[in-house]
């Protein structure tokens, strides 16, 4: 881990899954119909995105991805 990372407090979610508060969105991960899921849900509880994966980390990693993707767009437009 660079400087510019920050450590992920993933908790485990009671589905087994694992979720982050982010304080914009929350990450969540779970395993449903035999593959690993994720989805962003907004801080109003609506579903921002969702995919499936391979495995936990991967769901991680493209919640995450997404997450990054949109807040660094967001910041783009400011003035």
């Amino acid at each position: 881990m660079d400087e510019t990372q920050m450590p992920a407090d993933w908790k485990v979610g009671p589905a087994g899954g694992h979720f982050l508060e982010t304080g914009v969105f929350r990450l969540e991960t779970f395993f449903y119909e035999n593959v690993w899921r994720w989805c962003v849900v907004s801080g109003t509880d609506d579903v921002e995105a969702q995919g499936i994966a391979d495995d936990q980390e991967r769901a991680k990693s493209n919640a995450v991805a997404w997450a990054r993707e949109r807040l660094t767009t967001a910041l783009r437009r400011l003035p």
